[in-house]
């Protein structure tokens, strides 16, 4: 079963550079999100 969902994982993030890209963009843009509120609440 591992090895069978491996197989199917790797190549489809290898194939997908970009969804990969748009995933990591997500995660920067949320934090940057959260961290510009927590100062602009504090000041």
């Amino acid at each position: 079963v591992f090895s069978s969902s491996r197989s199917v994982g790797a190549p489809s993030l290898r194939d997908n550079p970009r969804f990969f890209i748009q995933i990591v963009m997500f995660f920067f843009l949320a934090y940057v999100m959260i961290v510009s509120s927590i100062i602009l609440t504090d000041v």
